[in-house]
């Protein structure tokens, strides 16, 4: 989706330059809504940031993204969105399905 679609909604601009590069990634491959750069208080609180919650039709996802240093995956440029740690054992392929407008 480009940036100015309905279903991408920035909250915040983030302060990283990994965060918002990977947010365009990831923005390009997502059909469903997105909110990106929440901030909510916990119930302890204390002021938590998400990077970015999906709602597709199988639920609501939260995305954290990561730098990795200057290490990168096999075809992804440094800082790239990418699988790591145990999620690796699942496929994390994007998937071209239509979300409900």
């Amino acid at each position: 989706m480009d940036e100015g679609s309905k279903r991408w909604h920035e909250i915040a601009l983030s302060d990283f330059g990994h965060e918002r590069a990977g947010l365009a990634q990831v923005r390009d491959l997502l059909p469903c809504q997105a909110w990106s750069n929440l901030t909510f208080i916990s119930n302890s609180g204390h002021t938590r940031e998400v990077d970015l919650l999906v709602a597709a039709p199988s639920g609501l996802f939260l995305l954290e993204l990561k730098s990795i240093g200057e290490r990168s995956a096999a075809g992804t440029a440094p800082g790239s969105p990418r699988a790591v740690g145990p999620s690796t054992t699942r496929s994390s392929a994007p998937t071209r399905r239509r979300c409900p407008a």
